[in-house]
């Protein structure tokens, strides 16, 4: 008996291969880019905050 037959592929099934859509994942690269962002920004709030220059402090720095 033959093989029914199989319905087309719509634009959602159409090259994604065997791996079911791990094409239209997240490139590597742009994942190493937002985990280096993440650090430099809580860094940088970490540095203003010891030096002073954020902070509750900031606002009656020049009332004195």
């Amino acid at each position: 008996m033959a093989d029914p037959p199989r319905p087309p592929e719509t634009d959602d099934e159409a090259g994604r291969g065997g791996d079911g859509g791990a094409a239209s994942s997240t490139p590597g690269w742009v994942l190493i880019l937002v985990v280096i962002v993440a650090v430099a920004l809580l860094g940088l709030i970490v540095v203003l905050h010891l030096t002073g220059t954020l902070g509750p402090g900031l606002h009656s720095a020049g009332t004195k």
